[in-house]
């Protein structure tokens, strides 16, 4: 059902000593500690000249900090130093040279010597000695201090006798994940974040200008005409017994005041007439279910919502809680009501829209009907429980008080500081420290983390970091759902056998359209090497799903449109992986050597149109799925990927489909042209592409 992969996978010992995926690999080498290893580096800042200091997990030791900006939340603005330790772990010995990129001063440290050291503008210009690197773990340092002036950037490459020069790939790179002073330094992130996603700073001032609110939560406008009256009270009595990750706490109410909350928001708005299903749309929307991937985030009733690593919202009170005309005018915009929702833009057609709501209205799931609700005392409720300091969208009916518009005052709370007693309140361990404020079911580790950012002062809620952001939001957002990344599979292949079942249960054959078997793989891209590998201007287009174009027309999954915070994501990938937001623009190509170009990827030579599309001449003979169109390269890759992947594909994707067109040299295949140099090569097809995408659509 997944497609069919490429049956060329390279098993090679260079293509271990890349780091690419082994088995076994998970294990590493045992720490001195003995406590398992995990992928990444473990950095650690220090503020230049205050001597504050940061600990954070990078994926590769790499990051650029542009001129003005932090280096990490939790310090200032300005010059900094910063070490890099990780265990550079190989399953076979190896000799290999590294050199850095970047401008600044920097220092490698392998196995406790010196091999490479440089500063300057320009860092890159000379290489270290070969090294022979032991099988296991190689103790790796890197000693990193930030120019006096302009954007701090570095990456550290490698290159060995089989493989030309290339960034350090994080599936080689290890950490101790017992270290005390990054454990300590988590602690005070996950708190920091906690204070965001729990609206915080919605009830209680931060006692400094400038933090940030955090994101907003769902407008309670028009709720009578989305919402069905026993979901809205049972989720206002008891929120986390319907959703155990939701933000919304439980508060101090008793049965009857939430129906009459309920009864009173039931008022705001009427439900539009519920939409005819014809026959045949239930199937339909199941099928869309697994085709876009809604199954990776979502589990249907009666499936787990933890499968392995996975963790997926239940749509057990789906059917219980929506309006049915509502529910399909929220899965065609489900932002509409809640700017920061992390369900994403799936830019579906209304009959899609309506083949899913048929679907997900089949789905056993119910409530116990509630007792009958008084919504003028409800509104009274209501504005005394403070609602409105998050949610906004509520007016006033009748001569009950006007409710305050959301996030309008901080009420009586006092101000977050690290004076206040967080023993208490909404942070108490006890029902009785906590009294009557609301009940987040913070657990000892959430309420640990916290305090651990209360005593920092919390004044880096005034701050954000592009590369802290992604590592959050890849999370957050459930990318690893779908997407393979550092040797990880994609968690939706541990889904096979559901969507099997599923698709026994309505009878859904694996064909197209045209009702032929699906012989395409369907594997979203490996994100690994997604903030090197694409412009950052055309990621956010990406992440934000405004392209004019998909770059994969022949998935049945499609890219959802995560807009508030696709600049954000798409910034910090291209940051993290030490590369600038912007490329240099490249001169315009000779006539002569756009000309080349088109030659090298002819028949006559590359033959590359077999499988590419170039502008509007579709591919001559794609095998399996054709290639991305020629058109849209230049605008999408950057140009060191671009020649990375020309030079070595399969050292990038190794179940690729595309051939390597260079020998063990590096020299081209293609002798007649330039001298047989792939490089030379390489710049004039990219001439020709720059030309291609430049053409009148």
């Amino acid at each position: 059902m997944r497609g069919i992969k490429s049956c060329l996978l390279p098993v090679l010992g260079w293509l271990a000593l890349a780091g690419a995926p082994l088995a076994g690999a998970e294990s590493g080498a045992p720490t001195p500690a003995g406590v398992k290893p995990v992928r990444g580096v473990q950095a650690t800042f220090t503020a230049l000249p205050s001597g504050a200091s940061d600990v954070r997990s990078e994926r590769l030791v790499a990051l650029t900090v542009p001129a003005g900006t932090q280096p990490t939340a939790l310090l200032p603005a300005g010059r900094f130093h910063v070490v890099f330790e990780t265990s550079l772990t190989l399953p076979l010995r190896g000799v290999i040279t590294f050199s850095f990129a970047g401008s600044g001063a920097a220092k490698l440290v392998v196995n406790g010597e010196t091999v490479c050291e440089e500063s300057g503008a320009v860092l890159g210009t000379k290489s270290s000695a070969a090294i022979s690197l032991n099988q296991g773990a190689n103790k790796l340092q890197v000693f990193y201090e930030s120019p006096a002036a302009g954007d701090a950037a570095f990456r550290l490459y490698w290159a060995g006798k089989d493989f030309a020069r290339e960034p350090v790939p994080p599936t080689a790179l290890w950490r101790d994940p017992a270290a005390s002073s990054l454990r300590a330094a988590e602690r005070v992130r996950a708190g920091r974040a906690l204070v965001t996603e729990l609206h915080c700073l919605k009830c209680h001032a931060a006692g400094f200008p400038g933090a940030a609110a955090g994101e907003a939560a769902p407008s309670l406008e028009d709720a009578g005409a989305r919402f069905r009256s026993d979901w809205l009270a049972a989720w206002i009595a008891d929120p986390k017994k319907m959703r155990a990750d939701t933000a919304m706490p439980r508060l101090a109410l008793v049965s009857q005041d939430a129906a009459d909350i309920a009864a009173w928001l039931s008022t705001q708005g009427r439900p539009a007439a519920a939409p005819l299903f014809g026959p045949g749309l239930t199937v339909a929307g199941a099928k869309l279910f697994t085709d876009l991937h809604c199954i990776a985030c979502h589990a249907l009733p009666g499936r787990p919502a933890q499968v392995g690593n996975l963790s997926r919202v239940s749509l057990a009170y789906a059917k219980a809680k929506w309006q049915p005309a509502a529910l399909v005018a929220f899965l065609l915009n489900p932002g509409d009501y809640h700017s920061a929702i992390r369900m994403p833009q799936f830019r579906l057609s209304n009959d899609e829209a309506r083949a899913l709501t048929a679907f997900l209205l089949t789905q056993e799931g119910s409530i116990p009907p509630k007792s009958q609700g008084d919504p003028v005392r409800g509104q009274s409720l209501l504005a005394a429980a403070g609602c409105a300091q998050c949610h906004s969208g509520l007016t006033a009916r009748g001569n009950v008080p006007v409710l305050a518009a959301a996030g309008s005052g901080h009420g009586s709370f006092p101000a977050l500081s690290s004076r206040l007693d967080w023993s208490r309140g909404c942070m108490a361990d006890t029902v009785a420290a906590r009294g009557r404020a609301p009940d987040f079911s913070l657990d000892a580790e959430a309420r640990e983390s916290l305090r651990a950012f209360a005593a920092t002062g919390m004044e880096s809620l005034q701050n954000e970091t592009p590369i802290e952001f992604a590592q959050r939001q890849y999370t957050v957002l459930r990318c690893a759902a779908c997407h393979a990344r550092d040797g990880r599979e994609a968690a939706f292949a541990s889904l096979d056998e559901e969507i099997k079942q599923l698709r026994e249960e309505l009878a859904i054959g694996e064909g197209g359209e045209n009702g032929s078997e699906e012989s395409l793989d369907q594997s979203p891209p490996d994100l690994t090497w997604a903030g090197e590998k694409l412009q950052a201007d055309w990621l956010k287009h990406q992440i934000a799903g405004d392209l004019r174009s998909a770059s994969r027309p022949w998935l049945k999954a499609r890219m959802p449109g995560f807009g508030a915070r696709a600049e954000g994501l798409a910034h910090g990938l291209a940051l993290g992986h030490g590369e600038a937001l912007r490329e240099t623009p490249l001169p315009a190509a000779d006539v002569v050597r756009v000309k080349l170009g088109e030659t090298l990827v002819g028949p006559q030579a590359f033959n590359c149109v077999m499988c590419h599309a170039a502008g509007g001449q579709p591919a001559s003979a794609p095998f399996g799925a054709p290639g991305i169109n020629f058109a849209l390269v230049p605008e999408r890759l950057r140009l060191e990927h671009y020649h990375r992947w020309l030079d070595h594909p399969q050292r990038i994707t190794p179940a690729t489909k595309m051939p390597k067109f260079t020998d063990t040299h590096g020299r081209s295949l293609q002798t007649a042209f330039l001298e047989g140099d792939a490089h030379a090569q390489w710049d004039a097809i990219h001439a020709y592409l720059r030309q291609l995408a430049a053409a009148p659509k």
